[in-house]
């Protein structure tokens, strides 16, 4: 959860691999891989969340498509998700860091 009237800078440092799945429309296979950099700011502004991010692919190997990391929000609550191309089953990891400034005064 974000903390009302808080600035929160992230940095998500993310890595998936394919284990499995039929996907036949653009190849690829098990060992297929995909890392990124997700960052970005959270402001929680009296109860309402609002998120800005950006994202960087550092490096894959094989049929990565479609796949990608995203931080999103959802009521007052930061997450992460990783999203591969359909019909492939893929394992995720990441490590998030976070930065806070938390206000007196309504934002």
């Amino acid at each position: 959860a974000i903390p009302e009237n808080s600035v929160m800078y992230f940095h998500a440092d993310v890595i998936a691999v394919r284990v499995g799945g039929t996907d036949t429309s653009g190849g690829g296979a098990v060992g297929d891989y995909g890392s990124w950099v997700e960052r970005g700011v959270i402001i929680n502004k009296s109860g309402v969340l609002s998120i800005s991010r950006e994202r960087d692919i550092i490096k894959h190997s094989g049929h990565t498509t479609h796949w990608q990391p995203t931080g999103i929000v959802s009521g007052t609550n930061f997450a992460m998700r990783v999203r591969g191309h359909a019909d492939t089953i893929i394992e995720w990891a990441s490590n998030i860091t976070f930065t806070e400034i938390k206000t007196g005064v309504a934002l």
